[in-house]
């Protein structure tokens, strides 16, 4: 029966075989299921843990993105990716003409910012997933401040506070 749990590294010996016998420190209510795997062979991954992101901000994100699209009548896609030009993450590159379609398949979004001979200078926008909880709330804030002047419903500033909390920290 798989287990998954979040718990500590408390310390780590070696028994008289050599093996290293690793403590982690777990939730008590646990005790009875570590105790059924004693003596078997398990898999174990170690990892640092790090906070997921909200799927609250992202689906709030989106429901946003769904209202501005119905007053607007525009499609979902087009709203998304005018959100990431005017509020997203971005990186100014320069490139040769002919890698222009390989970085519109990297990013979410690129746009020629000016072009001289066979050189483009692009902005290449990241998708919304890889942003960490700044920069997802200033997408929020700004799809907000967006829908507000659409007469759209929108969460009070404390709600929206409450679920970036939960949004992974770094990219």
């Amino acid at each position: 029966m798989p287990m998954h749990t979040v718990g500590t590294i408390a310390g780590a010996t070696r028994n008289l075989e050599g093996d290293l016998l690793l403590q982690i420190a777990i939730d008590d209510e646990l005790l009875e299921e570590v105790e059924k795997l004693k003596d078997i062979k398990c898999v174990c991954d170690i990892k640092k843990y790090s906070e997921k992101r909200s799927l609250n901000a992202n689906a709030y994100f989106w429901k946003l993105v769904d209202g501005l699209s119905r007053v607007l009548g525009v499609d979902k896609d087009s709203v998304y990716l005018w959100q990431l030009s005017r509020y997203g993450v971005f990186e100014d590159i320069i490139i040769q003409q002919e890698s222009f379609d390989m970085f519109k398949r990297q990013f979410r979004l690129v746009e020629v910012i000016d072009q001289q001979k066979e050189m483009l200078y692009v902005r290449c926008y990241f998708g919304s997933s890889t942003y960490n909880k700044e920069e997802m709330r200033h997408l929020i804030d700004g799809t907000v401040s967006d829908a507000k002047e659409q007469n759209i419903d929108t969460w009070t500033p404390e709600e929206v506070e409450r679920v970036l909390q939960m949004w992974e920290g770094e990219r």
